[in-house]
């Protein structure tokens, strides 16, 4: 088992154990694991772009981070590796280009869930504009 926080090479977490967060008052407020972030651009009507594949960008690298302003960059990370070894069988950096838009209708209703219709197809429309 890799030691905890180790990365592989697209930067996703490996064999890391993923315990509880703090203990319930080590946080200034109070929240036990923090309160959540809104993002910055939410209401501003601009977000901030989507980098674009390229040579050296995996898929995987850019769906996270097109998820990252709505859901945080950790838990974008663990729902690009959830969902490609659930709906792909594979790691995050074994998906190609063809595995993406599967993996981004995979994850169409969790984000419907958290963020709601509109915001979560203007995500995925981003995503599937970075990832051409």
């Amino acid at each position: 088992m890799a030691r905890r926080g180790a990365r592989d090479a697209s930067g996703f977490a490996v064999g890391a154990a993923f315990g509880p967060g703090p203990a319930s008052g080590s946080d200034p407020d109070g929240g036990g694991r923090g309160a959540r972030r809104v993002c910055d651009c939410a209401g501003s009507g601009s977000r901030a772009s989507v980098p674009r594949v390229g040579a050296s960008r995996a898929p995987a690298e850019v769906i996270a981070e097109g998820l990252a302003p709505s859901l945080g960059p950790n838990a974008a990370r663990a729902a690009v590796r959830t969902f490609s070894d659930r709906v792909l069988g594979c790691r995050p950096d074994e998906i190609s280009l063809a595995d993406a838009p599967k993996l981004l209708q995979a994850l169409r209703p969790m984000l419907r869930t958290l963020l709601g219709q509109a915001p979560a197809e203007v995500v995925v429309a981003e995503i599937e504009e970075a990832l051409r």
